[in-house]
């Protein structure tokens, strides 16, 4: 699979790609797997991508449900991460790039609802 080395960290890599679905996705991959030394474009066997751990610590369509009223979570989803939105943190401290890609979107939710969302912890009573 075609990827893009993003970051190199002692341990692990951080690896950004599309899925079979064109979302975008990253995930952390170990170097003793993935022995690299330099960021850019690589290409990584699949069976690697799939024990990779996930970045984003966020799930929305667990949180929103997978339909919002004018269009689907997913899509928001992925324009949030196209606009660098991936991790609880981004989300708080980034309010105003949510806001931005909600107004191209025309979602019919607001940043602040999005915002919340993005801090919804999934329990082990919930899954």
């Amino acid at each position: 699979m075609k990827v893009t080395i993003i970051s190199i960290f002692g341990t692990n890599v951080l690896v950004e790609f599309e899925d079979s679905s064109g979302m975008l996705q990253r995930k952390y991959i170990s170097r003793e797997l993935l022995p690299v030394d330099r960021r850019g474009p690589a290409t990584v066997p699949d069976n690697l991508i799939q024990l990779g751990v996930d970045y984003s610590d966020v799930d929305l369509e667990y949180s929103l449900g997978n339909e919002l009223p004018a269009i689907p979570t997913r899509v928001l989803v992925n324009a949030l991460r196209q606009a660098g939105i991936w991790t609880r943190k981004d989300y708080q401290e980034n309010a105003n790039v949510i806001s931005g890609v909600l107004q191209k979107l025309r979602g019919g939710i607001d940043a602040t609802t999005v915002i919340n969302a993005a801090f919804r912890v999934i329990t082990n009573s919930e899954e």
